[in-house]
């Protein structure tokens, strides 16, 4: 396909300053939820279902064995 899928136009009741600034508030949006999502995605359980802290916890109990 070779035509373009988006397309802008200017709205004709705004400047090109507030323009300018409601996209940078929807990039500052789009960015703020996808870090979000990577800080969820480090806190997440592993596949396993266990996290950093529960590994630490089975490491002290496995030495607590020992």
């Amino acid at each position: 396909m070779d035509s373009a899928r988006v397309v802008y136009r200017p709205h004709p009741g705004i400047s090109p300053e507030q323009a300018r600034d409601a996209r940078a508030r929807a990039w500052r949006f789009v960015f703020q939820c996808w870090q979000e999502s990577q800080m969820a995605a480090k806190r997440a359980p592993t596949p396993n279902g266990s996290n950093e802290r529960n590994q630490r916890v089975q490491q002290a109990k496995e030495a607590a064995m020992t």
